[in-house]
């Protein structure tokens, strides 16, 4: 399996490379991934997408959990997006974004296609993938299945035996019986083979760990200037 893994690492580095990845490491994360309980506390305290979507805190691991989680794999890529210009406007940022996490969570199913079971990708940053910008700039991100859900659980906890119906979400069929299908369609992320916590979600210090890995990282304090995204494939 060590073999296999070790080709995937060739493979998927070169692919990530062909589709404008700016910069490829071959990583062991029980060696180089940092991790730290304060960086849990940055997401509630320091972060205003806290409990904003299905990949966000608190519905990933525990900090004791991610520690086990990344214990247990022996090689990993981290791979560095870097957009050729600042963004312009939220709308550039939101379909960069977009694109760097579906493209490592395709490269995840490459590791799955070649039978590393195992593999598992982990995103920079806020889930964008169902985040919408309005013409006039302002991003509306509350389009996450996660909050029709806190909606519905008010709905109902108010009026027990009386809900309050909601339109259907997309995804919802009339063919099923109506409050079946929707709580299924609301009650689950709507980009499942895409959507993936974030490496802070899982308490990764990624200044510490993109430094461990040969590379530099800084924060930027300006939107004229060019951001660098960070992204993890776990293989085996």
């Amino acid at each position: 399996m060590i073999v296999s893994a070790q080709n995937a690492v060739r493979d998927i580095t070169r692919e990530a490379l062909h589709r404008g990845a700016t910069g490829v490491e071959k990583i062991e994360p029980k060696k180089h991934v940092v991790v730290k309980p304060w960086v849990r506390l940055k997401c509630r305290f320091g972060c205003n997408m806290y409990e904003s979507s299905w990949v966000c805190p608190p519905h990933t691991l525990s900090f004791e959990e991610a520690v086990d989680f990344f214990r247990d794999y022996e090689i990993g890529l981290l791979f560095k997006f870097t957009p050729p210009a600042p963004h312009t406007n939220r709308i550039d940022y939101v379909k960069y974004k977009n694109w760097t996490k579906v493209l490592v969570a395709g490269l995840e199913r490459r590791c799955r296609d070649r039978n590393l079971d195992r593999a598992f990708a982990l995103h920079s940053g806020p889930c964008t993938l169902c985040w919408s910008v309005k013409p006039n700039g302002l991003i509306k991100y509350r389009l996450c299945t996660l909050h029709h859900e806190k909606e519905l659980k008010s709905s109902e906890a108010e009026n027990p035996e009386n809900p309050s119906p909601e339109s259907p979400s997309p995804g919802f069929s009339k063919k099923k019986n109506a409050g079946i299908g929707r709580r299924e369609a609301l009650r689950s992320c709507r980009f499942p083979g895409s959507a993936r916590p974030a490496m802070e979600a899982l308490c990764v210090d990624v200044f510490r760990t993109v430094e461990n890995c040969g590379w530099s990282a800084s924060v930027c304090t300006s939107r004229h200037q060019i951001p660098t995204y960070y992204s993890m494939l776990l293989i085996e």
